[in-house]
């Protein structure tokens, strides 16, 4: 299936395959394939927006919980585990396309399946990561103390959404809301959105936990502070330290010291902004590191045009990741940071619907495999959200 695939695309695009082809005209060509153009004038077949109050009822519903919180997973319980709904019910059939009509009900079929996941990039320090559904949200929430851990510890917590076949979700009938997925902090908060499972992503654990806090800071200018935070005889100057590069930035290569955020390559969305204040002297409780805040809205809608799709483009399935990153130096040597942290992000209302240009797209892990290496080359341009 996969070399057919790609020997479609060869062809159509008129090269050989023992042929050199230059990194853009593969690009042109894979998009060409997986983010058609839509079709002017589509209609809308049907849109419904959730705000996850619609699963309480259902087994792993919010009822679990007499709080209406129902804790997926921790740092110590990673997962992954799957949780389908039926959510919506068959309504009748467009006229024009043919297609079907769903509204917000139940009709005795799995709509919706979550699977959820923390990775754990702390060797258990951070005890408190985890994965939440509440009454109105599914959150990452984190809470450490100061003085016992480490600069470069992290944690993520994955929310990866999977639809049925059936609904024929459309990029023009798709958003997602997100609240204080960047927002202020002594830790370092971030949320990326990619389209696809978590195997689907254009990056690994492995990478993710080559960044810490020397990428963060740009310690080129730094007189006090030597690449491991330590001192290096110079006199501290309590300033800022300048901004390095984002995660996104790290992952793709890109240019950092900007601010960072937006469309990173089709199908990556990133809200990573620079939102934690580290500063060139010593450790000091609730200032360095320090709350700082993000150049962008924390709270923001991601729409299917933010992650590079045409109006007609099908989602069949996309992934949230919400991370935290202790950003912070060990300057005095004793193996800890002054980093705490109280911060949580949310998932908290998702609009779903199908529009009449709908176009069925390749799935990520076959672009990713074939092109991925492409679409880093060219993820170095981002835009703010």
């Amino acid at each position: 299936m996969h070399t057919e695939f790609i020997s479609t695309l060869f062809s159509v695009a008129g090269i050989k395959r023992d042929h050199h082809v230059p990194r853009s005209l593969i690009l042109g060509v894979i998009m060409g394939f997986s983010m058609p153009s839509s079709a002017h004038g589509a209609t809308n077949v049907w849109s419904t927006t959730f705000d996850f109050t619609e699963f309480m009822g259902q087994p792993g519903g919010f009822d679990d919980d007499s709080a209406g919180r129902v804790e997926l997973h921790s740092n110590a319980n990673p997962g992954p585990q799957a949780r389908s709904y039926d959510v919506l019910r068959a309504q009748g059939v467009d006229g024009a396309t043919g297609r079907t009509i769903f509204g917000q009900g139940q009709d005795g079929t799995a709509d919706m399946t979550i699977t959820t996941r923390v990775f754990n990039g702390n060797q258990g320090r951070w005890g408190s990561l985890a994965a939440e559904k509440r009454l109105g949200d599914y959150r990452s929430s984190v809470s450490i103390a100061s003085g016992e851990r480490k600069s470069g510890d992290f944690g993520v917590v994955a929310y990866e959404f999977s639809f049925s076949s059936a609904l024929q979700i459309t990029a023009d009938s798709f958003n997602l809301r997100l609240v204080s997925a960047n927002g202020s902090g002594q830790l370092y908060e971030w949320a990326f959105i990619t389209l696809g499972a978590v195997s689907d992503a254009p990056f690994t654990f492995g990478q993710l936990s080559g960044y810490g806090a020397t990428q963060y800071s740009n310690l080129g200018s730094a007189s006090f502070l030597t690449p491991s935070g330590q001192p290096s005889g110079g006199s501290a100057t309590n300033n800022q330290l300048p901004h390095g590069k984002s995660l996104s930035q790290f992952l793709t290569g890109a240019a950092g010291g900007s601010p960072s955020g937006g469309e990173v390559a089709p199908g990556w969305f990133a809200l990573d902004d620079f939102n934690a204040v580290v500063l060139d002297g010593e450790e000091l409780l609730n200032v360095n590191p320090g709350t700082g805040t993000s150049s962008l809205v924390p709270n923001q809608t991601i729409e299917g045009s933010d992650l590079g799709l045409a109006g007609g483009a099908g989602i069949s399935s996309f992934t949230v990741w919400m991370g935290y990153y202790d950003v912070g130096f060990d300057t005095d040597g004793d193996g800890f940071t002054a980093t705490r942290g109280l911060q949580q992000g949310a998932i908290s209302e998702l609009t779903l619907g199908n529009s009449s240009d709908f176009i069925a797209v390749p799935e990520p892990s076959l672009v990713w495999m074939v092109f991925g290496g492409a679409l880093l080359a060219f993820g170095g341009r981002t835009r703010k959200g």
